[in-house]
Order: structure tokens, then C-alpha cells, then sequence
């Protein structure tokens, strides 16, 4: 019932395509933007010191919001007939592309650096999303 829920739920976000293009260009361009800030830019922001495992989590959920956004816009004509379909192969292409320009930013960044733990959580995010919503997609087909 819970599945068939949040398949509905989704299914009518999906409708709205335009509005998650934007969602998604404004998402990927302030991930950038916040990878091209030194530490002490940062700092200054508020943006709290945080630990690297804390950072990782906020990695894989910065570039899960990106998936997620990224797959809505592509929803419309899926076809839903396997465990990775093609629109969800695009996002998972863009998005660990995206993390992995993101991360790699950082080593020009005076302050900054590159860490491995990161590009894992920006690279593990895609993948894990798009299988999660295909499962649910098509456990709760009715």
C-alpha cells in the first residue's frame, strides 16, 4: 500500500517536467558553486565544521535530490521494463559525471582538497536512487 502510495506520488510529480529541469540546473550549478568556495568562504557562510563521515552523508544526499530531480524531468516516456532502463542509465551518466567535476574542482581550490570518501558518496548516490525508485516503480504497478 506504501509502495503504491509513493508510486503515485512520484508518477504525478513526474508531470511536471520543466519545473524539475530547473530544479536540477539550479541544483547542479550550486553544487558547483559550493565545490569552488575555499574553506575559509565556507566558514564565513555558516557552513558548520562537520566530520568526514557527516560530509559523506551530506554528499550522498545533495547528489540523491540531484537524481532524484534529474528523473523526474526524464520520467515521461519510460518504459519501466527491467531493473535499469535508459533514462535512469542518462541520470546515473550525468550525475556521477557531476560528482566527480564537483570533487575534482577542489583540488585547484587553495584550502581544499579532494577526498576519496566523497566521490564515493557523489558516485554511489545515482546508482542506489534509480535502482530504488525502478523497485518501487515496478513492485507497485497495478
Amino acid at each position: 500500500m506504501i509502495l503504491f502510495q509513493l508510486r503515485n506520488i512520484y508518477l504525478k510529480a513526474s508531470q511536471y517536467k520543466k519545473i524539475w529541469l530547473v530544479v536540477s540546473v539550479i541544483l547542479a550549478g550550486l553544487f558547483l558553486f559550493i565545490s569552488t568556495r575555499s574553506t575559509d568562504q565556507l566558514r564565513r557562510s555558516g557552513y558548520p565544521d562537520i566530520s568526514a563521515l557527516f560530509d559523506a552523508m551530506n554528499h550522498f544526499t545533495v547528489f540523491s535530490i540531484l537524481s532524484i530531480s534529474l528523473r523526474l524531468y526524464f520520467e515521461k516516456n519510460m518504459k519501466n521494463n527491467g531493473i535499469m532502463n535508459r533514462q535512469s542509465l542518462i541520470v546515473i551518466f550525468f550525475v556521477c559525471f557531476w560528482g566527480i567535476l564537483c570533487e575534482t574542482v577542489q583540488f585547484f581550490i587553495p584550502s581544499r582538497g579532494i577526498e576519496l570518501i566523497d566521490y564515493a558518496a557523489n558516485i554511489l548516490a545515482a546508482p542506489l536512487i534509480q535502482l530504488a525508485i525502478n523497485a518501487i516503480l515496478k513492485r507497485s504497478s497495478p
